[in-house]
């Protein structure tokens, strides 16, 4: 009896490397449940949630998205006025990719369009259009509240406002630029923030700030 529960031990851990290893060597699983489909929205934003196997990478379009331990994701998505095509990718530690595409008809109202400028006059604050040409997750704090944490795809452009100052952190400074009116000058162009591919954390520009 003790040789056959050794053999049944045995066969069980056999069996569980056999699973894993078919697991690792195969395309990781990934599911999008929101949206189920394609999608037509009034608004610039989407939700994009799913799960993919643990322990798989997962990027929008180029831009990688926190995972928690299940393989479980959310991620904010803004979006352009007219259709957007997202792609969701999940890469297994092997390379192996499963890929999902959702188009998205966005129908921006004319006022938010309209936002992407800055002042053209010195005024007591501080204004920043931010832009992107490749898709990139960005996070946005005014006046040390965070307004915006999500990927933003590529021609993507957004005006914030403040007080006192504007903290950005882009996951591609390269693909990022900013223009700036605050107290000390109007509509000034910096240009981009760093080099492609960089992840640059709190830049901050402020009502004083020259460049």
């Amino acid at each position: 009896m003790a040789v056959i529960g050794i053999v049944a031990v045995v066969v069980t851990v056999l069996g569980y490397l056999l699973w894993q290893m078919s697991a690792l060597a195969g395309a990781p699983r990934l599911t999008i449940t929101n949206p189920d489909q394609d999608l037509t929205i009034t608004g610039s934003v989407v939700e994009i949630r799913g799960s993919a196997t643990p322990g798989s990478d997962v990027f929008i379009d180029t831009s990688p998205v926190l995972v928690d331990t299940d393989g479980n994701f959310a991620e904010k998505v803004a979006v352009q006025d007219g259709i957007n095509e997202i792609t969701v990718l999940a890469r297994s530690k092997l390379g192996k990719e499963t890929k999902i595409t959702r188009n998205i008809l966005a129908s921006i109202p004319k006022v938010e369009l309209a936002q992407a400028q800055v002042p053209l006059v010195v005024f007591d604050g501080v204004a920043v259009v931010v832009s992107v040409k490749e898709t990139t997750s960005m996070v946005v704090l005014v006046d040390g509240k965070e307004v915006w944490r999500g990927t933003v795809i590529a021609g993507w452009s957004r005006l914030f406002t403040g007080k006192d100052t504007i903290n950005i952190t882009s996951g591609n400074a390269g693909a990022t630029t900013v223009q700036i009116t605050n107290k000390l000058v109007a509509a000034k162009d910096l240009g981009i923030i760093g080099a492609i591919g960089e992840v640059r954390r709190n830049q901050i520009f402020s009502k004083d700030s020259t460049f």
